[in-house]
This record gives structure tokens, sequence and C-alpha cells, in this order.
């Protein structure tokens, strides 16, 4: 299992989450098992620099302890 952070899928519509959206589709087709870590739609509208804390928050501490829990 491979878990991807894309926290801002769906809260940018340029740059980094197209490619890992991107990335994702093409493990997916390639038969490889991804959990892709993205935004909650409630929290969308909120602003900019809550999004960069919480991205912060999703790379150094949710993504890993996914990953630590989707290991065992």
């Amino acid at each position: 299992m491979i878990v991807i952070n894309n926290y801002f899928s769906g809260v940018l519509k340029r740059g980094i989450p197209i490619y890992t959206e991107e990335l994702v589709l093409q493990m997916k087709k390639d038969s490889m098992q991804v959990c892709e870590l993205t935004c909650p739609k409630v929290l969308y509208p909120l602003p900019a620099f809550i999004h960069n804390f919480l991205f912060i928050f999703y790379e150094q501490i949710l993504t890993p302890l996914i990953g630590l829990i989707l290991k065992s």
C-alpha cells in the first residue's frame, strides 16, 4: 500500500495536485494499491493560510501515521 499526500486536490485547480492525481491514476492502472489523502470538502472554503497549516499537519503527522497503520 502506497500512501500519497495530495492535500491540495480540490483546493487548487493547478500545479502539484494535477500532477499527483495523474501519478495516482497511473499507479492504479499498474495494479498498485494507493491511498490518497486529500483535503476534506468541508474545508475547501477556508483561507489559504489555514490550508498551508493543514498541509503541513497532513504531510508531517497524518500521512506517516496512516502509513504506519496500513503497514501493520
